[in-house]
């Protein structure tokens, strides 16, 4: 099986948003209810989480 830039591109877009959903039911856990937010914080989590996790995790060293 040959794995192509493309099949790449849409693994990583798939396990990015995968990692957001993860994220957010994390994040509504935390706060012990539903998260509810406007679309700007919708695409911060889903598309930015892994910049969040990296600024949590290099302000903890």
């Amino acid at each position: 099986m040959e794995v192509t830039i493309d099949t790449l591109i849409w693994l990583i877009i798939v396990l990015w948003i995968l990692g957001g959903m993860f994220f957010n039911d994390v994040v509504s856990a935390n706060r012990g209810r539903e998260y509810e937010m406007p679309l700007t914080g919708y695409f911060k989590h889903y598309l930015g989480w892994p910049f969040i996790v990296l600024k949590v995790f290099i302000k903890n060293i």
